[in-house]
């Protein structure tokens, strides 16, 4: 650690351990130690090794090993029980929480910010100082409820990022999501990364209103282009896990249709991605008319693999239909690359998809208004399709480079610790 240094405690699912933050984190917890002494706090230990960090970043381990721990679980499991937290969100959230599924989301994420609780009250706020510290969760999720309640009158800033899941309730299984507003309560800001997120807390909580803030996430500029395919070929990349929610046999459908309708557009789609419906979108492809031999499933890619999908030979346009969505750094990565877009009307990707930088599509488009779209894609002039590609890296150095967001973000934080 670095005499002087403001001290930023970073919350996070996983990282620096593997798991779902890995994407996101690496350049950003990169970011912050140039300026910050940084802890990090993974609140689930998956493992293996952790990824190399700068010497002025501690990782604590702790409360992961007491979340997952059985004996903290079940005393905490009999304190949610008879909380009266526990009983205000049932009946703030009715009649959605009387479900069997919703009573058991609420308990067992009450059960694990009472965890988190503990652990920060014993372990953090005793070296947290005043002034020079400042707590930040990048998941606004039940441990970020946990920790806010345990820093309420310490004089420790604490802020929280908001995405898509931890955010939006039509993105939660249970159809809300449990202590939301309580967490907005104890928080100093969240700090969503798409304007729509922020708009949409805003208007569900207007009290609260002041709390909440729009910060874009970003991603580094790689300072090279992608290439337009120039044999008459389009090129379609998508990149997400195979769920329901990514709606990837969406695409494939709207493919299969246009190769039916327009039989002289010649186009591939490669697609990178893992998950449970992987199985099925393989015999989707293998099945759908027209798609055999014009389809490639990469499975799981590194990021270095990833990048040279869009480096190491042309791509046409970059697809996302899903039901719901944040706002993803996907698209982010394609817009760098000055790669057009296609987009469901959804989360904040209207944030970041344009007609002038490629397809907006409606929230539920249809397997034909997506063959359409993408039909006329096709067929657009290479001037035409230039110009598209222009407003993407346009949209990318305007809104998405990352070393301009995380110093905006950067001087917020440093503001808030002092």
């Amino acid at each position: 650690m670095i005499k002087g240094r403001q001290t930023v405690y970073l919350m996070t699912e996983t990282y620096p351990l593997a798991g779902p933050d890995d994407p996101f984190l690496h350049d950003e917890v990169r970011a912050l130690a140039e300026v910050f002494d940084l802890v990090l706090i993974p609140t689930t230990n998956t493992g293996g090794d952790c990824a190399p960090l700068p010497a002025n970043v501690e990782t604590r381990l702790g409360l992961a090993a007491t979340a997952s721990s059985r004996r903290a679980r079940a005393r905490s499991l009999i304190r949610a029980t008879f909380s009266p937290l526990l009983y205000r969100e049932i009946l703030g959230s009715c009649p959605a929480s009387l479900r069997t599924r919703s009573l058991a989301t609420i308990l067992v994420r009450l059960s694990r910010s009472f965890r988190v609780e503990a652990w920060v009250r014993s372990q953090l706020i005793p070296g947290m100082e005043p002034g020079s510290s400042l707590m930040y969760s990048w998941w606004s999720f039940s441990a970020a409820y946990g920790a806010g309640r345990a820093l309420q009158g310490t004089g420790i800033p604490f802020i929280t990022r908001a995405h898509g899941y931890d955010l939006f309730a039509d993105q939660e299984v249970i159809g809300f999501i449990p202590f939301q507003r309580q967490l907005i309560v104890v928080l100093s800001l969240m700090a969503c990364d798409s304007h729509t997120g922020a708009n949409y807390l805003r208007e569900r909580y207007p009290d609260l209103a002041g709390k909440v803030t729009t910060s874009y996430l970003g991603t580094e500029d790689q300072c090279v282009l992608s290439e337009a395919s120039l044999d008459g070929v389009l090129r379609i990349v998508t990149c997400s896990s195979n769920t329901t929610v990514k709606r990837v046999d969406l695409l494939a459908r709207g493919l299969s249709l246009m190769a039916s309708t327009s039989p002289d557009i010649e186009f591939h789609w490669t697609h990178i991605g893992v998950g449970p419906l992987a199985g099925e979108l393989k015999s989707l492809v293998n099945n759908l008319p027209g798609l055999v031999g014009r389809c490639t499933i990469t499975g799981y890619l590194t990021e270095p693999e990833w990048r040279q999908q869009f480096t190491g030979r042309p791509v046409d346009l970059f697809a996302n239909v899903s039901s719901s969505e944040g706002l993803p750094v996907s698209l982010m990565e394609a817009a760098s690359f000055g790669i057009p877009m296609m987009a469901t009307s959804v989360g904040g990707m209207p944030e970041i998809v344009s007609e002038a930088n490629g397809i907006l599509l409606e929230a539920n488009p249809s397997p034909a208004s997506i063959a359409t779209a993408l039909e006329a894609f096709a067929r657009l002039t290479p001037e035409e399709r230039a110009s598209k590609r222009a407003a993407s890296r346009a949209t990318f150095e305007r809104d998405f480079d990352a070393a301009v967001n995380y110093a905006t973000f950067i001087t917020l934080l440093k503001a808030m610790a002092a």
